[in-house]
């Protein structure tokens, strides 16, 4: 017995419930696919928590898997944990005016639709003849005969990967055709893995900074300039040009916010002596003063004046500028022609918005969270992604 097993056996039945190097064509649909390292079946919810726990202590990965119907893994298997929750319970709850089912993700959707039948209740028709779990089609908001998962789901709890359960509402899933907020999730979490790790290997993230300090410009790469003049490691008291990354000025500890204005000016000069270029500082500055830079701000027309007004309040999307610009009066069309005018202008401000939420709640929530407060705001699935 492995360490890892050893560790499961105090969640789980290891002898009924886990499976090293179990093939995957056993559990696809189309009976194909390779060995998963380990395949483990998830009786409750609690087993589900402290597998997750343990697969985040091992930074083990983790694949989690329904029916296998809409899922094809290829000859060379999957890596890790593959877990397949078998939750299948379920409560009617019935009054005047609407039945409300619970019932748990891994649960086909032809089994619910017996039991409907069975209690004589109407609107799960559809789901009759889709193979899969409830947790599959609410995932890919599945559907058949002009009617999908979002026309039945009216919320939804869920865990993350680190173990805590969670909650949405219809209009918080984004459900739309095949899709909803967990496919983003999931797009978002594999994109911040791989970005996260190409940030600690090419980032000075042990250090405080401000991120990339100066702003980046067609025709040349603004940190190889900098390294080129020999300015990595160059410091003005705690303030120093990161020997990693030579875009990035660091606080080596003691940094007040004038060694740093003046390494960063020093660093502007010794560019432009030597390559005869202006780099410009692209740390975060008050916005109101980033706009007003980018010159589409004109005192003499209302809707800037009202775009700069709510752009101060600062983190803002889009979308919610808008809203606050529909609500003074302002008409519709006249809202549309002007962002559409100023799109790449305010897709900018939009991304540093969103960075900037970034910033301040990455130490208070998981970014699977995080992802979730930007799309209930507003901010665009590509943005979201960037930016975490």
């Amino acid at each position: 017995m492995d360490d890892i097993e050893k560790l499961l056996q105090n969640v789980i039945n290891v002898n009924k419930q886990l499976f090293k190097d179990e093939p995957m064509s056993k559990h696809t649909s189309f009976r194909v696919g390779g060995p998963a390292d380990y395949f483990i079946i998830a009786n409750s919810i609690q087993e589900l928590k402290d597998v997750l726990k343990i697969a985040k202590t091992k930074n083990i990965p983790i694949t989690i898997v329904g029916n296998g119907t809409n899922l094809l893994v290829r000859e060379g298997g999957i890596r890790g944990f593959v877990i397949k929750p078998n939750l299948n319970n379920f409560k009617i709850k019935r009054s005047s005016n609407e039945i409300i089912i619970t019932v748990e993700s891994g649960m086909s959707l032809s089994a619910l639709s017996v039991i409907a039948e069975k209690e004589e209740i109407a609107g799960l028709e559809f789901i009759s003849g889709i193979p899969g779990t409830i947790g599959g089609a609410i995932r890919m908001n599945a559907g058949a005969y002009g009617k999908e998962m979002k026309d039945i789901v009216v919320k939804t709890r869920y865990i993350t990967y680190d173990g805590k359960i969670k909650k949405l509402n219809l209009e918080e899933h984004n459900f739309n055709y095949r899709y909803s907020i967990f496919s983003e999730l999931k797009d978002i979490n594999e994109k911040v893995n791989e970005f996260s790790k190409a940030r600690k290997e090419k980032q000075p993230l042990e250090y405080p900074n401000a991120g990339s300090t100066f702003k980046r410009k067609d025709g040349y790469i603004t940190a190889k300039l900098i390294d080129e003049c020999g300015l990595k490691g160059y410091n003005i008291g705690d303030a120093e040009v990161s020997t990693k990354h030579a875009g990035f000025v660091i606080n080596k500890g003691k940094a007040s916010a004038d060694d740093i204005l003046n390494l960063v000016k020093y660093i502007q000069k010794e560019v432009k002596n030597k390559f005869q270029n202006t780099i410009q500082n692209d740390m975060l500055r008050d916005i109101i003063d980033y706009v007003k830079e980018a010159g589409y701000l004109d005192d003499s027309d209302y809707i800037k004046r009202a775009v700069l007004e709510f752009i101060a309040l600062k983190n803002l999307s889009i979308k919610e500028i808008k809203y606050k610009l529909y609500a003074k009066g302002i008409e519709k069309d006249k809202i549309e022609d002007y962002f559409y005018e100023h799109r790449e202008e305010l897709q900018d401000y939009e991304k540093k918005s969103a960075y900037n939420i970034f910033v301040k709640k990455q130490m208070s929530m998981e970014r699977e969270e995080i992802a979730i407060y930007l799309a209930k705001k507003g901010y665009k699935e590509e943005t979201i992604k960037e930016v975490l």
